[in-house]
């Protein structure tokens, strides 16, 4: 219950779909002269993302896009007059937390076959394909490298030089693993860099990243100016590196570069959505840096040779930073799981389940560790495992990153019998996610033998919503409609009215919309 309390107050990470023109899988008698779409979040429209797609798979010439002011709506006119046929018009927009999403509508002109459409498929919903995989990859080699540079640095400083043996081969070994960690982040930005306009614009080819298709406009984004500082930041730290002859004594460096470059994985990330962000995105570079510290320190246990580097002051360090790992964890999954429900019933809970577990695993081994530091019991495998949990927790921490968020993407199927005077209605939604849904009304044997006529509405007392129509068609019993969007999460209820041709009876199904 206190999660669902909590959690309430976020907005959402993914703008959703509250009006179109021309609405969803309309039958228009004149062809529409623009073509709009309104959402209920601020997004940046992808520049040449909006197509109109005849039945014959043919581009329609369009006008110049229109944002509107706030970045909520994007008009489009469309050139010469559409003939009769079936039409799908689509757009990308890029979210708050960087991602992806995709909206297209269907409609119909004049006297054609609704279902004559070579590309039938009306996307709605975060996109990406294989360049969310490879901005996973980058992710990866970001946070790895994040561990080996300024994360092992910064944790050799906090156990004090007197811990660490200034040897040759002890200097080599951590000076170059913090260079090599410097060089992951910088080739997973470069990575993030190349794919960021290939995914944006939805190119399907492997080709456009040595192309560096859409380079200019992952440039002048904000997603694009943060990868060029962690770039820089990664480069500059890797030269003082070098420049150093024991790059772990005491200096605000290493703490620096983390926390520019942990701001830019967070500024990039899910904590960039909703009313709280300014402090999502603290609370999350925090988290960013004491897990780099943390398993920083667990890498330079493995790489001091037969003793330790890291003794007594070790373990403080550690617990300081478990802490500030669990308490923004928190923080983080009270702001994206909502309802409770969504923890195990959508992927971006189930994964976080899993990092949970992660985690858990990660504290058991420490502990072992924290004990073989004090010559108590465990041992070097105790390390082993350690480090091994904590690079599944990496990956999972970026397969979140890349995941829509449990209160974004929760919104089950709804299906319930409404009970006439005679028979049953079974009533079918889709989603009960805001935005487009698909109604489905199918009467029993005995409403069927009485039934003349079928109609539906919407309204939302809480979302001050009158009267949203549902134009149904029947097929084979069965009354659906597809062009419903649905602006708000609140209380909604349909009313149905089954009309036997003489009493006309009303029904209606309260659900909510999340």
């Amino acid at each position: 219950m206190a999660l669902q309390l909590l959690g309430a107050a976020s907005a959402a990470a993914h703008a959703n779909l509250v009006a179109t023109v021309p609405a969803q899988a309309a039958i228009l008698d004149t062809p529409p002269d623009s073509i709009a779409f309104t959402l209920d979040q601020p997004v940046r429209f992808v520049a040449g993302s909006v197509h109109l797609i005849d039945a014959a798979n043919n581009q329609v010439p369009l006008g110049s896009p229109e944002t509107s002011g706030d970045r909520t709506q994007l008009r489009v006119p469309v050139r010469g007059t559409l003939r009769d046929g079936t039409y799908l018009a689509t757009v990308r927009a890029v979210s708050a937390d960087t991602h992806v999403v995709a909206y297209s509508i269907r409609f119909v002109v004049g006297d054609a076959d609704p279902g004559g459409l070579a590309v039938d498929t009306v996307e709605y919903g975060q996109a990406g394909g294989r360049w969310t995989t490879v901005i996973q990859a980058a992710r990866v080699l970001g946070y790895l490298g994040a561990v080996l540079s300024f994360g092992l640095l910064i944790a050799l400083t906090c156990t004090g030089r007197e811990n660490i043996r200034d040897s040759a081969g002890t200097v080599r070994r951590f000076t170059a693993t913090a260079v090599l960690g410097s060089a992951l982040i910088v080739v997973g930005a470069l990575v993030n860099l190349a794919a960021q306009g290939p995914y944006s614009q939805g190119v399907d080819d492997w080709s456009a990243l040595p192309r560096l298709a859409g380079i200019g406009d992952t440039l002048s984004s904000p997603l694009g100016v943060r990868l060029l500082v962690r770039l820089v930041t990664a480069v500059l730290l890797g030269i003082w590196v070098l420049w150093r002859s024991a790059p772990w004594r005491p200096t605000a460096v290493p703490l620096l570069a983390g926390t520019v470059i942990g701001y830019t994985f967070a500024a990039g990330g899910h904590a960039a959505a909703g009313s709280d962000a300014a402090f999502a995105i603290v609370s999350t570079t925090a988290h960013v840096l004491a897990m780099a510290i943390w398993v920083g320190g667990v890498v330079a246990l493995l790489l001091g040779g037969r003793r330790p580097v890291l003794r007594e002051r070790w373990a403080t360090v550690a617990v300081a930073c478990l802490a500030v790992v669990l308490t923004t964890g928190v923080y983080q999954a009270v702001r994206r799981i909502y309802p409770l429900d969504s923890l195990w019933h959508t992927r971006y809970g189930l994964v976080l389940l899993a990092k949970v577990a992660g985690v858990t695993a990660l504290v058991a081994a420490a502990f072992w560790a924290a004990r073989w530091l004090r010559g108590r019991a465990g041992g070097r495998w105790a390390v082993r495992v350690e480090l091994a949990a904590a690079v599944a927790v990496l990956v999972l921490t970026t397969v979140l990153a890349s995941s829509v968020p449990a209160r974004d993407d929760y919104g089950p199927a709804l299906a319930v019998t409404a009970q006439l005077e005679q028979g049953g209605l079974d009533v079918r939604l889709d989603t009960t996610r805001r935005g487009p849904v698909v109604i489905s009304l199918e009467p029993d044997d005995a409403a069927r033998e009485r039934l003349d006529a079928l109609s539906a509405t919407l309204s939302s007392e809480a979302a001050g919503i009158a009267r949203l129509p549902v134009d149904l068609a029947e097929h084979d019993g069965v009354w659906t409609s597809a062009n419903v969007i649905i602006p708000v999460p609140a209380e909604w209820t349909l009313s149905i009215v089954v009309d036997d041709g003489t009493s006309p009876v009303v029904t209606a199904v309260r659900y909510v919309v999340w």
